[in-house]
């Protein structure tokens, strides 16, 4: 399958791969590090982002800032808030928040339980499949206790709402019914706040968890691909 439009690159959080030859951000919020991601991404061409979780919250929040340099986004499993706050009863709640916290403390260990929870719903066999692929194996860098905690930070507190009012972009919203991380309803949520001001897509897969890429990555490309067909930008 050709690619959906041409890649420059994956561009990971701040801290999260040691491919990407830098420091951690010391402000641990979504502002700085949608920041980190525009410095590094090219500057004289229009460009489509696409992020997952907490990385379609900073692709988001990274289109507020430059409306001008993106011309669509597409999110999976991101929601308009990640903790419970406010009339977003669906986020996670304060226990979980803390365990989450606490597992900051062993970073193997808590990547572990998030892909247990991310792929919530697919066959044994093809979640350890996934977790072949995904999880850091010896002698792998792993982000830090620091990094994580930087990143649980963001969650706690991001609320998008006010972020949603300046993003201009055609926004594809994707999310899978069986998600455990983030609630489809967060999701629902977030277009329904964005298709006040932008074009704006809900799709919601019936048997995808919270990585559809993962579990049904053919349906997530075609949705993909569809998007960029609709949205009408080159």
């Amino acid at each position: 399958m050709q690619p959906i439009t041409p890649i420059a690159g994956t561009v990971c959080l701040p801290g999260h791969d040691a491919p990407c030859n830098e420091q951690p951000i010391r402000q641990p919020n979504l502002e700085s590090w949608a920041l980190s991601l525009l410095d590094r991404l090219p500057q004289n061409q229009p460009l489509n982002l696409c992020g997952w979780s907490l990385g379609g919250m900073v692709a988001l929040k990274a289109a507020s800032l430059a409306p001008q340099r993106i011309q669509r986004v597409a999110v999976i499993g991101s929601g308009i808030v990640f903790a419970r706050q406010g009339a977003f009863l669906e986020g996670a709640g304060p226990e979980a928040m803390s365990e989450f916290e606490a597992g900051c403390a062993d970073p193997a260990r808590l990547l572990k339980r998030f892909l247990a929870l991310a792929t919530w719903g697919m066959g044994r066999t093809e979640g350890k499949a996934i977790g072949g692929q995904v999880l850091p194996q010896p002698g792998d860098n792993m982000p830090t206790p620091d990094v994580l905690r930087a990143g649980l930070e963001i969650l706690q507190n991001a609320d998008l709402t006010p972020v949603a009012s300046k993003i201009r972009a055609p926004v594809l919203v994707i999310h899978g019914m069986r998600d455990r991380v983030c609630h489809p309803e967060l999701g629902k949520a977030l277009a329904g706040v964005l298709a006040r001001t932008t074009e704006v897509s809900f799709t919601l897969h019936g048997q995808a968890g919270h990585a559809p890429h993962w579990s049904h990555p053919g349906w997530v490309a075609e949705t993909l691909r569809s998007f960029q067909l609709a949205s009408g930008v080159d």
